[in-house]
């Protein structure tokens, strides 16, 4: 983790170089990607913790899921009675509003 940034300055570096002949590593541009590699240094170490995090939060909603019991079918005809409805009356509504234009 000590030499992190150092390789990764490194590398970075030698791949500019090497991309092009007209690539000269100057001090400006050496300077300027070294505060870069700086700046995002900090978010590039969250990403495996990110990455970690949301895995757990995935299997935690996956147990759950598969824990839970059977689902009440007597709801679910009342939900879709209830949607239906719903369309029905939202189309009637429509119908009258198209037919008053």
């Amino acid at each position: 983790m000590f030499l992190f940034p150092f390789q990764t300055s490194l590398a970075i570096f030698a791949v500019y170089v090497l991309m092009s002949p007209t690539n000269i590593l100057t001090a400006e541009v050496a300077f300027v990607a070294l505060s870069i590699i700086n700046i995002l240094n900090f978010p590039i170490a969250l990403v495996p913790l990110a990455v970690s995090y949301i895995g757990q939060v995935s299997q935690a909603s996956l147990d759950t899921f598969v824990k839970r019991e059977s689902i009440n079918t007597v709801s679910l005809l009342r939900m879709h009675w209830f949607l239906n409805m719903h369309d029905m009356i939202w189309n009637i509504f429509l119908l009258q509003t198209a037919d008053e234009m």
